[in-house]
């Protein structure tokens, strides 16, 4: 157990690293959901629009 202690803290540089871990990984997720969010709204918006199913010409 004080092995995995001392490999949290890392030097005392511990809460540096693991605070830019988590940053970089809350920063990836919003990147990665909000391609999906937006796709959602806008399907949800214009996804039933008659002038576009029956507009095959």
């Amino acid at each position: 157990m004080n092995d995995f202690m001392t490999f949290l803290q890392m030097g005392g540089h511990g809460l540096y690293v693991w605070l830019a871990y988590g940053i970089a990984w809350a920063v990836l997720i919003v990147l990665a959901t909000r391609p999906i969010l937006a796709r959602r709204r806008f399907l949800a918006m214009h996804g039933s629009c008659p002038e576009r199913k029956g507009s095959s010409e």
